[in-house]
């Protein structure tokens, strides 16, 4: 079985590209009024893509 049709692969390719676009939002973020946020969104999205990880 090739990788795309495992029936977790799109789940876990949305939950990288939601874990990339939180890792630079919160470099962005640095040092700034909005750093606590992106930190919670970017370990949300970490949970989310170790949780899918594991399943896989």
């Amino acid at each position: 079985m090739a990788v795309e049709d495992h029936p977790l692969w799109s789940r876990w390719k949305s939950c990288l590209e939601k874990l990339i676009e939180a890792k630079e939002a919160l470099k962005r973020a640095r040092g700034t009024p909005a750093e606590q946020a992106a930190v919670e969104r970017y370990n949300a999205a970490l949970a989310d893509y170790n949780e899918i990880s594991n399943e896989i």
